[in-house]
């Protein structure tokens, strides 16, 4: 059984409704994704498990949206990301550029042989951690 089956059926047992999509060879991976709201933060996460199954890409999309067009915003923007990235040591933020979201990226490393599904839902949930302790300011910036 795969680490993205695996992972599949945990997200399940945890009453989380996980959508599992599955590329063309070429592509290297599989994917999952799952949303879910925590502390009234709604959180649309991406898990693309590489071919080996040694690394599993984390990525929460969509979390604020921001004029990127205003070159003032734009230059709060990745200041405040810069912020961010320097006090969050395992999660990176940064800009999509195709639309303009804030997403939040992190990488798990194991071995096709130790994975553990619990384990890397404990990085997920640091990467909400991570969310919500800079929600706010995310928030004041979009709005401010």
């Amino acid at each position: 059984m795969s680490n993205c089956t695996l992972t599949r059926d945990y997200l399940l047992s945890l009453d989380l409704a996980p959508e599992m999509n599955e590329f063309p060879e070429e592509l290297f991976y599989q994917e999952l994704f799952t949303e879910l709201t925590h502390n009234d933060i709604h959180h649309r996460i991406v898990l693309r498990f590489s071919k080996d199954e040694d690394i599993v890409h984390i990525i929460f999309a969509g979390l604020v949206k921001y004029d990127m067009d205003n070159a003032n915003k734009q230059f709060k923007v990745y200041e405040l990301l810069s912020e961010m990235n320097r006090d969050c040591f395992f999660s990176k933020f940064e800009i999509d550029l195709e639309d303009n979201y804030v997403q939040l990226n992190m990488v798990y490393h194991t071995t096709p042989d130790s994975f553990n599904p619990e384990s890397l839902f404990e990085i997920i949930i640091q990467g909400i951690r991570d969310i919500e302790s800079w929600y706010p300011a995310l928030m004041k910036l979009k709005w401010g």
